[in-house]
């Protein structure tokens, strides 16, 4: 009997197939919204059409995807032919801006692979490409409030004139020099707004902050820091200037007397005196309950405003840390973890100010359940705390027990 080959031949296939399929993944384009993998497009037709799309200043906004990471000379060599690299996505893809002609034979010299225009859905937050609004961002019927980045290569001004042309209304300007601001838009104009030659992304905008909260220096082993006894450090913050940002004038507690630098515009609140008694109380009315660093200098802001405010801290008064115990969504479970827009803040301040280090309380919803996960894991707060730069803290007992709550 002759021996048939078709089965042999197929498995080979298979095989061939599967080896190409697993090579392609290599290629997967990972987005908040989900992976693709970018077909091979980078022909004239494609680089033609896109020529034709609408810019603003010369200047427009893409994805291209490499066979492999561009060296130093390849990046500078595609610079020099307008198309500038900014942040990487992973696989093997950067956000580009354009401002030169597209070249099908440079391009393939350069190894580029694909071209990506997003779709509005691509460059939104998930929840928002879908329609749902947070009910803290709807304050006019109709409309919703949500914070955009824009490219490096674009200037505020530019982007405050492109968006006043279209009717687009910004309401928040703190962060421009990090590329971001806000906005309060017609919830029908949001695909319309993504679509914009200069977003980068459209998520919504943050909820308002929210507080989270005789034992504390034993806990923290502050007690040997600050002990002068044999053994101990003798560390009491001498020199050191500390950024507090939450809800309270300091100078209503005697404690924290003569070293406040006070920028919180606060009649009262209870939450920050706490706060800042922790971090620099210094015993005065009871020397049990000092602070962590009883003689260190103590900027105080409101909330955020210690953020925002940061680089001009930094410069005149040699601010070295801040302490944040607060967050903006603190009970829900989708947000936990999630890497924003603020999160992209307090990276690029970690890159501009590198002495400068922000510690965040890591949440109050250690109690809670999420998902698939174990009781009190991927319960981190999103936004401030999932920066990658910043120092999140959590919470134990006396005894040295994880604290839930």
């Amino acid at each position: 009997m002759k021996p048939n080959p078709i089965p042999v031949i197929a498995v080979l296939l298979l095989l061939c197939l599967s080896s190409m399929a697993q090579d392609d993944s290599r290629y997967s384009l990972l987005l908040r919204n989900g992976a693709f993998i970018p077909e091979k497009n980078i022909t004239f037709v494609k680089l033609e059409k896109f020529e034709n799309a609408n810019r603003v200043g010369g200047k427009t906004f893409a994805v291209i995807q490499f066979e492999q990471i561009p060296t130093e000379t390849e990046r500078q060599s595609l610079k020099q032919n307008g198309i500038e690299l900014l942040d990487y996505i992973p696989n093997n893809a950067y956000t580009v801006i354009i401002s030169g002609a597209l070249n099908t034979t440079f391009l393939e010299q350069m190894k580029a692979r694909a071209f990506i225009e997003l779709t509005a859905e691509q460059k939104m937050q998930p929840a928002l490409a879908m329609g749902v609004f947070p009910l803290w961002d709807v304050k006019i019927a109709g409309t919703v409030d949500v914070w955009i980045s824009f490219p490096k290569t674009f200037s505020f001004d530019e982007i405050s004139s492109e968006l006043k042309n279209r009717n687009f209304d910004i309401n928040s300007a703190i962060y421009k020099d990090y590329h971001v601001i806000g906005l309060r838009i017609a919830a029908q104009r949001l695909r319309e707004l993504a679509l914009l030659p200069f977003v980068e992304y459209v998520e919504a905008a943050p909820q308002e902050v929210q507080s989270l909260n005789n034992k504390i220096h034993v806990n923290t082993r502050a007690n040997i820091l600050s002990s002068s006894l044999p053994g101990g450090r003798n560390l009491l913050g001498n020199g050191v200037v500390v950024g507090v940002g939450d809800e309270s004038d300091p100078l209503r507690h005697v404690d924290m007397s003569g070293r406040i630098i006070n920028h919180a515009a606060i009649a009262g609140g209870f939450h920050g005196v706490h706060v800042e008694g922790i971090v620099g109380g210094a015993g005065i009315i009871e020397e049990r309950y000092s602070g962590q660093a009883p003689k260190v200098t103590m900027i105080a802001q409101a909330y955020t405003g210690i953020l925002s405010n940061a680089p001009a801290y930094v410069q005149d008064y040699g601010m070295v840390i801040t302490n944040n115990s607060y967050g903006n969504i603190v009970n829900d479970c989708s947000s936990f973890g999630t890497y924003t827009l603020y999160s992209r803040i307090l990276d690029q301040q970690a890159i501009d100010m590198p002495q400068l280090q922000h510690v965040f309380a890591a949440g109050n919803s250690g109690n809670k359940t999420c998902g698939i996960y174990p009781f009190s894991y991927h319960t981190v707060l999103g936004d401030y705390q999932s920066s990658k730069n910043v120092i999140t803290v959590g919470n134990t007992t006396e005894l040295g027990d994880f604290a839930l709550a």
